[in-house]
């Protein structure tokens, strides 16, 4: 005598299909919208601009790294920066700012006879240890060119520091070049900053 069979067999496609319908009934919200799934698309890394060729044996440069040689500056400033200098970040009232050893290079712009000669001498003086002056003559500076702009290179030499001020006139700006430092670092520094003025391109 065969054994009862059991019910299961006959009634699995029935089953079956209940529960496909109950999948795809959850799969549907109460107001009848279908909820899709997407997969987002990947970012893709943004491509680095292109290095130009550097001399050989030169160090490898970053894409994001600025490149050394001329360089551009706010106000349409450029120059060359001479080597074993570094330019350092925005300062207030700067065009620019650079560290020669110990020294400090600074840049500076301003409309022509912003402040009294006397008044700025006495800052130049006082920030090397000089005592202040009742007078100054502008015309007493060594004459110097900065892009071909007739100036004048002022020395201000202090019991421990130096500065050497330069100061070019140019579409009614006032431009002041100065290093500042050590009076030891500020003479070894002087014929590269004579260089950097050299190769100095003052706004319009």
């Amino acid at each position: 005598m065969n054994p009862p069979q059991s019910p299961w067999p006959a009634r699995r496609p029935f089953i079956l299909s209940l529960l496909l319908i109950a999948t795809f009934a959850g799969c549907h919200r109460d107001d009848g919208e279908q909820i899709r799934y997407a997969t987002a698309p990947k970012q893709q890394a943004p491509i680095p601009e292109a290095v130009p060729d550097l001399p050989a044996g030169h160090p490898e440069v970053d894409a994001t790294s600025p490149l050394p040689g001329s360089a551009p500056a706010p106000d349409g400033f450029a120059y060359t920066m001479p080597a074993g200098w570094t330019l350092e970040g925005a300062k207030p009232m700067r065009l620019a700012t650079f560290a020669a050893g110990t020294a400090e290079v600074v840049i500076t712009r301003f409309p022509t006879g912003t402040g009294d000669w006397v008044s700025n001498v006495n800052r130049w003086r006082n920030q090397v240890s000089l005592p202040p002056v009742d007078s100054a003559d502008p015309s007493t500076g060594t004459p110097v060119k900065v892009d071909s702009q007739p100036g004048h290179l002022y020395d201000f030499t202090g019991p421990d520091k130096k500065q050497l001020v330069v100061v070019v006139n140019k579409a009614g700006s006032d431009w002041f070049l100065k290093i500042i430092g050590p009076r030891a670092v500020v003479e070894a520094q002087k014929q590269p900053f004579m260089d950097f003025l050299g190769s100095a391109r003052l706004g319009d």
